[in-house]
């Protein structure tokens, strides 16, 4: 076995103990959510308006319980954020295990990146106009 054989099989191992640590995360978090206890907005707190992200925990506890519909009430953009964020994690882990570092730096899809930056932007102020 070679030195860099060996390198990224260790690296995989540790992005899939990340990703089993993130897994386990979520799962505290549905589960206290179901509880009632939830993560407060720290912008919304600040400021009074809705983030971008807010209801994102809602709409998690209502794809837990089936409820589509009430997912998209909560937040319009839940899905594209997780479909977006589980890229970026997948296309950062594939650099990290090949050697190249964790960063998204060189995004094979920049364009992509920015029409996703500027929609949730967009939404972030449509959602306190609405």
């Amino acid at each position: 076995m070679t030195t860099e054989s060996s390198g990224q099989k260790r690296r995989a191992v540790h992005m899939l103990l990340v990703f089993l640590g993130l897994c386990i995360l979520a799962c505290i978090m549905v589960a206290l959510g179901l509880k009632g206890i939830g993560v407060p907005c720290v912008f919304y707190k600040l400021t009074g308006l809705l983030c971008p992200g807010c209801g994102n925990t809602r709409a998690v506890l209502s794809v837990v319980k089936g409820d589509i519909g009430a997912a998209f009430s909560y937040n319009a953009l839940f899905i594209p954020e997780i479909l977006y964020l589980l890229w970026v994690y997948v296309y950062c882990s594939y650099n990290y295990i090949k050697g190249k570092g964790f960063a998204y730096n060189k995004t094979p899809c920049p364009f992509i990146d920015y029409i996703l930056l500027a929609l949730f932007l967009l939404w972030g102020i449509i959602r306190n106009l609405i």
